[in-house]
């Protein structure tokens, strides 16, 4: 196996020939955004990574008007298994009676 030591700006010019996480386009240019997870990383050109918060955004405004959780900042991450299985349970239950009303013209029983 061969390491090599890779400086801050190796590593950004190497970057460049990455694909954006968003768009999947390559990065090309300066400035770009990289975040670096659990076992990930993921390029982003700045206007994806507008594009995309949004997105999140509206995904965690719909999960709270679906279900009786509402996130905060403040609540960090400290939901467990259980509570997130529950709760994509109640948005898939949700989902489904919002279909199940628009296919039968408004007549749904509960």
């Amino acid at each position: 196996m061969i390491m090599m030591q890779v400086t801050g700006e190796e590593y950004c010019e190497s970057i460049l020939e990455e694909k954006c996480f968003y768009c999947g386009l390559a990065i090309g240019t300066f400035p770009f955004i990289t975040w670096i997870g659990s076992g990930a990383t993921i390029n982003l050109h700045p206007a994806c990574t507008l594009n995309l918060v949004v997105r999140l955004m509206h995904d965690v405004h719909d999960v709270q008007i679906h279900s009786s959780s509402h996130a905060t900042m403040a609540d960090g991450f400290d939901i467990t298994e259980k509570e997130l299985k529950a709760e994509v349970e109640k948005t898939k239950a949700s989902k489904e009676r919002t279909l199940a009303y628009f296919l039968s013209d408004g007549e749904v029983s509960e």
